[in-house]
């Protein structure tokens, strides 16, 4: 009886052994096929070895954006500007914002190169549109990062000592003369305190020496040989200007006029009196301008910039939409070939002609479909 007994308890402990593997086995199967579905449903992002953050843009419409990042590779000088009691002001091209932009990143290279904490404009109203915004706006990390050195207006006038009639200018400013809060009054403080260095991107460029571009505040001259590689590199009908001697030195503060006869000796360029270089826009890429002899510095900022002039995430959303719409409305393929017609950009009545399209078109006639962007009307 004791036998049986036992032998009862063993045979059901065994049974409840055995149900428990089951148990686990069958849960095992489902994690797994819940696993699958919901790897079914998110869409596919190809990675690589060399990607190490992603950004997911949450909001947007079917989409996941991932920023290419490399890992940084900082020099010891670099690393010792991170912070810096020298200034660089700029003036924010008039223009569109995409030579805002171009202008902004120029600014950015030369502040760093310089070892200079790169000043941001007053929040200011910008061609076609509305109200007064800020660079923080359309960056929102420029002020947090640790890549280079970025203050604000106002916090650069208390360093100074400023005006109080300038200082009310620090947080935000009109871009018209004859405004009571005109911007001109705070650019013309800044020219008449402080070094002011005018860019010519047209005539000129600006090479930085190894030995120099992170040395002491003291000016040096670039050697012959250095500004030889410069010249091969800007081209013999630009003017090489040393970026030390023209931005470094022991001034606190260097003020780039980088805006145009629009801001600076409208007057005078209205007559035909005002030099061209006198205009100062920096129209023209920060690579195509800034010339740097070691190639290793010159991809450092290539990734500087690249890395830190990022849009807001609002922005990529609204990007991200229209290009899905594109690829809802095209073939069922997902590739396209976009294109910008750039003709009158809605705010000229005369339109240029499509040469453009004529002289691009053994470019584009291998895509599989081809998008216009452009100020057409419907019937065109």
């Amino acid at each position: 009886k004791d036998f049986k007994q036992t032998l009862g308890w063993m045979m059901r402990d065994d049974h409840n052994r055995r149900s428990q593997k089951k148990q686990k086995k069958r849960l095992f199967f489902v994690v797994v096929v819940v696993a699958l579905c919901v790897c079914s449903l998110v869409p596919f992002v190809p990675t690589t070895t060399k990607t190490t953050k992603t950004t997911r843009l949450w909001g947007c419409p079917s989409m996941t954006h991932k920023y290419w990042h490399t890992e940084e590779v900082l020099f010891k000088e670099e690393e010792d500007a991170l912070t810096s009691e020298r200034y660089l002001t700029f003036v924010p091209d008039m223009g569109g914002f995409n030579n805002v932009r171009l202008a902004f990143e120029t600014a950015l290279v030369l502040a760093k190169a310089s070892r200079r904490t790169l000043v941001l404009p007053p929040r200011q109203n910008f061609y076609l549109m509305e109200g007064k915004r800020s660079f923080v706006d359309f960056f929102p990390d420029i002020l947090t990062q640790r890549r280079a050195p970025v203050t604000t207006t106002t916090k650069f006038l208390r360093a100074v000592d400023a005006p109080e009639h300038v200082r009310r200018l620090g947080r935000a400013c009109e871009p018209t003369h004859r405004a009571e809060d005109s911007c001109f009054r705070l650019y013309d403080y800044l020219e008449t305190n402080f070094r002011t260095f005018v860019p010519n991107t047209f005539d000129t460029c600006v090479a930085f020496e190894s030995s120099s571009s992170f040395s002491s505040s003291t000016t040096t001259s670039m050697s012959r040989k250095k500004k030889k590689n410069a010249t091969t590199t800007c081209g013999d009908d630009r003017v090489v200007v040393d970026g030390e001697a023209a931005l470094g030195g022991p001034e606190g503060v260097v003020h780039l006029r980088s805006s145009g006869a629009l801001t600076h000796h409208l007057e005078e360029f209205r007559r035909g009196r005002a030099e061209p270089s006198r205009m100062g826009r920096l129209l023209s890429p920060f690579y195509a301008y800034v010339h740097f002899d070691d190639p290793r510095r010159t991809n450092f900022y290539k990734r500087l910039v690249r890395d830190v002039v990022r849009f807001d995430r609002r922005v990529h959303c609204v990007a991200g939409e229209v290009v899905q719409k594109i690829r809802r409305r095209g073939s069922s393929s997902s590739s396209f070939a976009a294109m910008h017609v750039r003709r009158g950009d809605f705010q000229f009545r005369k339109n240029h002609g499509d040469r453009e399209l004529e002289d691009d078109q053994g470019e584009i006639a291998e895509a599989l479909e081809v998008i216009l962007g452009g100020d057409y009307d419907d019937d065109q």
